[in-house]
């Protein structure tokens, strides 16, 4: 995927996925990564380079999308209650997923309902595939939009903030089921214990852009970008005291002598200019460009080689 543009809202975002690979998209509200989902399923005007298996995406029209769709690219939802049938038992929608793209029968397609959930951990599985969504509990819709996506054992699986019902034994049970289908995974989520435990590589969004991206120790272990400093130091640690836990304050917003915000076209800067402690005026006139820092590092900060293993408290106090 190469430079996925949606409108002023998300803007050159790029990486790479490989076969059974899990790349962990992470940033806060109005980052933009909830609209990555819909984007690389086609469900919203896109521009940019989306490749799956040698077709642009960006160029496919409905009919393409069909077939692309469930069995292609699959999708796990945020939100499940407003995305599963109302009227459809979680039976009958992974019966109409599977008829979308193979034969099957309405008892097959119980069994494949059934088992699923099983594995995902929900109790008394056969009576939850015979439910209406609103007969499920929040965890349980999550797992039945899990089953659907992946009946067809699908190439790539977009799953957007897909263990936030969850606790954490469920979260490993939805990995495994994931990981099991042999499925390329695309990991939206905000939680970063998650990501530090399943996702091989890591995407940070910030202000709908790109801000830094590399393998998941890389960005965890050494980030080069003030806001994945702020935002990795901002996560209290049990092997820390107290006294020396990480200063939360760090992602407040401080005044700018131009009074601009971030990412002000009359500015064209740095989208995180406003609320970084090492902005200068270059930083508020020029938006720093995705660099290359390694071959799969990069960062879009004028001062990425010298945050080389600064921690976050030497960076926001």
């Amino acid at each position: 995927m190469s430079g996925l543009t949606v409108g002023d809202a998300l803007a050159g975002v790029c990486f790479r996925l490989g076969g059974g690979e899990t790349v962990g998209v992470i940033g806060e509200s109005g980052s933009g990564a909830h609209l990555l989902a819909p984007a690389l399923l086609g469900l919203v005007p896109a521009t940019g380079s989306v490749r799956f298996h040698g077709r642009d995406l960006t160029t496919v029209g409905d009919a393409g999308w069909s077939a692309i769709r469930g069995s292609g690219i699959a999708y796990v939802p945020a939100e499940p209650r407003g995305w599963l049938d109302p009227v459809r038992t979680v039976a009958e929608q992974v019966a109409l997923a599977l008829h979308a793209h193979q034969r099957t029968t309405r008892d097959k397609a119980r069994r494949v309902a059934t088992d699923l959930l099983a594995a995902l951990g929900v109790p008394e599985p056969a009576r939850a595939a015979r439910a209406y969504p609103h007969e499920l509990t929040t965890a349980t819709a999550q797992c039945a939009a899990v089953a659907i996506a992946v009946a067809n054992r699908p190439d790539v699986i977009v799953a957007d903030d897909p263990t936030a019902a969850l606790d954490v034994t469920s979260q490993g049970r939805l990995m495994d089921v994931v990981r099991g289908t042999g499925a390329a995974l695309v990991l939206i989520t905000r939680d970063l214990g998650v990501l530090a435990g399943h996702a091989d590589r890591v995407v940070v969004l910030y202000g709908g852009r790109m801000v830094e991206g590399g393998t998941a120790e890389e960005v965890f272990y050494g980030p080069r970008m003030p806001y994945t400093l702020g935002l990795l130091g901002s996560v209290p640690r049990v092997d820390l005291p107290a006294r020396r836990l990480p200063v939360v304050r760090t992602l407040h917003s401080r005044p700018l002598p131009t009074g601009h915000g971030p990412g002000d076209p009359l500015t064209g800067g740095c989208v995180f200019a406003a609320r970084c402690p090492l902005a200068v005026r270059r930083c508020l006139d020029e938006a720093p460009a995705l660099r290359h820092l390694g071959p799969s590092r990069v960062a879009a900060c004028h001062f990425a080689e010298r945050l080389d293993g600064v921690t976050a408290r030497a960076v926001f106090g």
